[in-house]
């Protein structure tokens, strides 16, 4: 029996996938159905038709698993919501632990998955995209269609976040969304919010009428406008004050910190901390190198663990923010600007920190770690696929100690992993 786009089949999942889909078998064909968990049957209606395998949309729930809490979320950055919190944290560890078993031919140890108490709320930063209308609209992306949607609540953001963007969509405003393409929002847990506009220009229609509403906001300490460089990018390196300052400050414990608009941070900062304390817990030696450092995060929160710190990176707005924070938390540091894979090898050190972006470790950062022979290294990733390929190079040369799932990102198919490596004799 061939399949037709629209056609109504019932299906039961038999596993929920890293994405949050529910798998299924329909004759010899597999089926994907998002929102659809273990266990769970349902009508379904089909909506793609590949050559191995059927994308599917829920028409009708049969059987519900006692897992489920609600209803899936239509947006893509609550693409796990439907599940239960506990749940979330133990489907977590199962994907972490099969996707390393299957990279690297052997069990690997997956301790519980970290966990915090807020599972909602916790966004420190959002991206708002500007809808295609001459009245200001600003939404988020759904899941499928993959298209933006109008969103004025989401559950994710900070209060303070939530405040700020709620009063800005309430204004009646006229731009231009051909040059205005996104709002970024920052906020502190003192809830102070850091205001970012990001054009293709730095004239557009509306600005002026925004700055003046958005600067009233009591929330509010600084008004940016960044220059998108092309499509594919939400922010430039080129950035203007509009109003107030163009920094937020956090207290991480016994570390102070600034960012700026072009700042990376967590953003979850209860996860933060914990996984900041874990690390902390891991660090043996005198002399620790942070790479992909960023604003000086994990080394500043580090330097009572170790005599001297090095941290490489690559931004210069990151490095301009590290040296501040650096002379706001007194220790012996070193900061070099550079591309990790290049600097790596004119250092030395007993621990290496690693927090790269999605892509993971370059194989040349990979082939230096393991000929320099440094005794300890914690990788700190933030895609699952780039670090099961990483730790396969990894493991002839380290033993892979502990591995523990982050849940950085709660309601969220997004995964965080941290990784203990020591060097094998």
């Amino acid at each position: 029996m061939n399949l037709e786009i629209g056609q109504k089949i019932e299906v039961e999942a038999f596993e929920l996938d890293r994405f949050g889909q529910g798998v299924c078998r329909y004759q010899d064909m597999v089926v994907f159905v998002y929102g659809l968990l273990q266990g769970e049957k349902a009508l379904v209606t089909v909506t793609k038709l590949k050559k191995t395998y059927v994308i599917a949309e829920i028409k009708k729930l049969l059987i519900p698993s006692k897992i489920r809490k609600t209803v899936a979320s239509k947006l893509g950055a609550l693409d796990l919501y439907h599940v239960q919190d506990k749940e979330q944290s133990i489907h977590q560890k199962q994907v972490t632990q099969d996707t390393l078993n299957r990279a690297l031919g052997y069990d690997v140890l997956v301790s519980d998955t970290l966990s915090g108490e807020q599972t909602l709320n916790y966004r420190n930063k959002v991206v708002y995209h500007v809808l295609n209308d001459s009245l200001m609209r600003l939404g988020l992306y759904q899941k499928e269609p993959i298209e933006l949607i109008e969103v004025h609540t989401f559950i994710l953001n900070s209060l303070s976040i939530q405040r700020t963007i709620s009063k800005i969509q309430q204004q009646s405003i006229e731009v231009d969304p051909l040059i205005f393409k996104h709002i970024v929002l920052r906020s502190n847990e003192q809830g102070q919010v850091l205001v970012t506009l990001v054009a293709y220009e730095k004239e557009f229609k509306g600005l002026t009428e925004l700055v003046q509403v958005i600067k009233n906001f009591k929330e509010v300490v600084g008004i940016t406008l960044n220059i998108k460089p092309n499509e594919k990018q939400i922010l430039g390196t080129t950035s203007y004050l509009l109003h107030g300052k163009n920094e937020l400050s956090f207290k991480l414990n016994h570390t102070q910190l600034k960012i700026n608009d072009q700042s990376f941070l967590q953003v979850n900062q209860e996860m933060m901390l914990k996984t900041y304390d874990l690390i902390a817990t891991y660090v043996e030696g005198k002399k620790l190198i942070d790479c992909y450092s960023g604003v000086g995060s994990i080394g500043l929160y580090l330097r009572h663990k170790v005599k001297e710190i090095i941290m490489i990176e690559n931004n210069p707005e990151n490095i301009v923010m590290a040296k501040e924070n650096a002379k706001l938390n007194p220790g012996k540091y070193q900061i070099l600007e550079g591309d990790a894979k290049k600097m790596i090898k004119h250092v030395d050190g007993d621990i290496l920190v690693i927090d790269p972006p999605r892509n993971g470790l370059d194989p040349q950062f990979i082939d230096t770690i393991i000929n320099k022979r440094i005794p300890q290294v914690i990788y700190l990733s933030c895609e699952l696929n780039t670090l099961q390929r990483d730790l396969k190079i990894l493991s002839p040369h380290y033993e892979i100690k502990e591995v523990t799932p982050i849940r950085m990102f709660p309601q969220t198919t997004s995964m965080e992993t941290l990784v203990l490596l020591t060097r094998k004799i």
